[in-house]
């Protein structure tokens, strides 16, 4: 099974550099083409990727055109199933979070809310059968700051605690030093595996921002970014796992 995590960028398509912030700005706010991330769709299929996890994508808005990002990703994918987290909305004009596609049906969803103050976080969670095996799968985008990033990683290890069932947890972390993730990952017992792809600025990678946990029920087989085309600011990071 394959499963990639990426930060749409709300389907700005920032990829060549920080000066392309000049003329970019109004995407940030008002409708705007998704051909990024309908290419991105069509890769997952060419990858041939089974789950994907999605942060900074909008749902039904005003910037969106009113049609639900996570949904163009999907149809473009031939992906069957897809789950939108909202996080944060301005009735009609703005509704962002983080989204799950997926081969599988996804079911269950079900919203955390995660300590933070103004900056509004979740974690996402759905489940999906593999192997005749449930499994959770669990999406989220932290903060910038280290005192609240390191408040969510806590709250997302008790929560995680919780379920016996095998487990992913995928997204944008914003943690760059993989010494900062050590407790959450001895906290939850998952594969010690370093994150070992730089994922941001998708131009010039320089940061490891964005991560795939998994439970010890799993075993990495490959994982790779997927380098060009480009999407987003952010790089697609791809796992390919295998139950044991």
């Amino acid at each position: 099974m394959k499963i990639a995590t990426f930060n749409a960028e709300f389907g700005v398509g920032i990829t060549k550099g920080w000066y392309e912030l000049l003329w970019s700005q109004h995407k940030f706010w008002l409708p705007h083409s998704h051909e990024k991330l309908e290419n991105f769709g069509r890769e997952i299929s060419n990858q041939e990727i089974d789950l994907v996890t999605l942060t900074e994508i909008e749902g039904s808005s005003f910037r969106s055109g009113y049609g639900p990002q996570i949904e163009e990703i999907r149809k473009s994918s031939n992906l069957r199933y897809s789950q939108f987290f909202k996080t944060r909305e301005t009735p009609k004009i703005i509704s962002q979070g983080n989204g799950v596609i997926s081969r599988f049906s996804l079911n269950n969803p079900q919203t955390y809310k995660l300590p933070g103050g103004i900056d509004k976080r979740v974690l996402g969670k759905a489940t999906f059968t593999l192997n005749k095996k449930e499994i959770d799968i669990y999406v989220t985008h932290l903060s910038l700051g280290k005192r609240a990033s390191q408040k969510q990683l806590t709250e997302i290890s008790r929560i995680v605690r919780k379920s016996k069932r095998p487990y992913i947890i995928a997204g944008d972390f914003n943690i760059n030093e993989f010494s900062r993730l050590s407790n959450f990952i001895e906290d939850l017992d998952c594969l010690k595996f370093p994150n070992i792809h730089k994922t941001f600025p998708s131009w010039s990678p320089s940061r490891y921002l964005d991560r795939i946990f998994l439970s010890k029920d799993f075993k990495i087989n490959n994982s790779y970014t997927i380098k060009y085309p480009k999407f987003s600011d952010h790089l697609p990071l791809v796992y390919d796992v295998s139950l044991r």
